[in-house]
Formats: C-alpha cells, sequence, structure tokens
C-alpha cells in the first residue's frame, strides 16, 4: 500500500495495488466505517469509479464537513500519517 498528494489537481491517494476482487474489501471497510461514524456513505459523499468491464478500481471520498471523521478513521485504519488538507478528496485505488 502507498499513499501519496497528488498534483495540480489536488487530491490524496491510497494504492492498494490489488486485483478488482480484492479491493471489494476495500469497500466493505469503508461502509463499515460509514455505517458506524455517518451513515449511508453514498448520501453524495462517495463516489465509485470502474473500469471499462464495470469492475470496481476506484473509490472517492469527498472531503467535506460530514465526511471529516469517515476520512481521518480511513486514514488511521490504514496508518497512513499525513493529514488529508481542506479542500482535498480522498481517492483510494487499486493503482
Amino acid at each position: 500500500m502507498k499513499s501519496e498528494i497528488i498534483t495540480p489537481a489536488p487530491f490524496m491517494k491510497i494504492a492498494f495495488h490489488c486485483s478488482n476482487r480484492q479491493f471489494y474489501s476495500v469497500k466493505e471497510k469503508v461502509q463499515e466505517f460509514s455505517n458506524n461514524l455517518i451513515g449511508d456513505i453514498y448520501d453524495s459523499y462517495v463516489c465509485e469509479k470502474c473500469d471499462y468491464e464495470g469492475d470496481l478500481e476506484r473509490l472517492i471520498i469527498a472531503n467535506c464537513l460530514q465526511s471529516k471523521r469517515l476520512i481521518d478513521e480511513i486514514l488511521k485504519f490504514y496508518e497512513v500519517e499525513e493529514n488529508l488538507p481542506d479542500g482535498m478528496n480522498l481517492h483510494l485505488s487499486i493503482f
């Protein structure tokens, strides 16, 4: 797993370097955190990006007041020591 801040359109990416199938376990963990902290993640805080075959390859979590606790919990769980600056979204990706 690797984390980095991408520019010029700034966002933080955590790359898992795993298969699409294994990436669904990341999605399940994000859903679990969300259910415990803020409720349904698909209330416009999380967006899924799929490849041309429809396989999940990226989760984009909007960095806003409502999702702040969720993002902090994800970063803590995956042991990312960087803080997500204001205005940057969090991307969880297979690459």
